[in-house]
């Protein structure tokens, strides 16, 4: 009879382990949002809409409260760690990996060497089995009067807006999360520096090339 009523199903879980930073009034803080969340869910199902408001409204102002704390103890704790690492390079690079979330991925044998040949192998002949039958590519010729004498340099604001129309999404193989390549304005004088650079000391033949393997990666 438990079975029927209540089925057993399979659930993934994924702990997240907690900020260096997240301290006992960060927990009591998050514990007290919880607590005021569910009393806000349980009263918007009653009739009274002034309850509800009013449970709805604390909730709002603890959550905000327990955000700019939490960003608190975040920026506390690294700023603290980024001034004491200054007189040891090691030790600061080790924080910056940390903060951006890069680092060693832990050795592990659940895969093995002829596994991991296998899949690359059972996938790039996948791909060719696909396109096999593709037609061959087409290519429109140039007019004859036409040149190209170089790439027009880019501005700040050129490499600035680009970057902000990206979306707002990342993986976690990602050395750098979109979020914080949006903060952009810090090193887009560099970034633009560095683009124009490559575009005017930069061959067409390396530029056809890497825009091929852009090409082929995506297929």
């Amino acid at each position: 009879m438990l079975d029927r009523a209540v089925p057993a199903r399979t659930v993934t879980r994924r702990p997240r382990p907690s900020g260096p930073w997240f301290d006992a009034e960060c927990h009591a803080d998050k514990r007290l949002t919880r607590r005021l969340e569910h009393t806000a869910i349980t009263a918007a199902k009653k009739t009274d809409a002034a309850v509800a408001a009013n449970a709805n409204q604390v909730w709002q102002t603890q959550r905000q409260s327990y955000y700019i704390l939490w960003n608190q103890r975040c920026d506390t704790f690294w700023l603290d760690t980024v001034a004491a690492n200054q007189s040891s390079p090691r030790l600061l690079w080790r924080s910056v990996d940390l903060l951006l979330g890069r680092g060693r991925a832990p050795a592990t044998d659940a895969i093995s060497v002829d596994e991991f040949r296998r899949f690359f192998t059972d996938k790039v002949e996948m791909v060719r089995s696909a396109t096999a039958g593709g037609l061959p590519p087409t290519f429109t010729a140039a007019p004859v009067a036409s040149s190209f004498a170089g790439f027009h340099k880019v501005t700040v604001d050129d490499v600035f807006s680009s970057i902000c129309r990206l979306p707002d999404k990342s993986c976690v193989t990602d050395t750098l999360p979109t979020p914080q390549l949006k903060l952009v304005y810090l090193i887009a004088p560099f970034l633009t520096e560095l683009f124009n650079h490559f575009l005017s000391t930069t061959t067409l033949d390396l530029v056809s090339l890497l825009w091929l393997l852009t090409t082929e990666k995506q297929y």
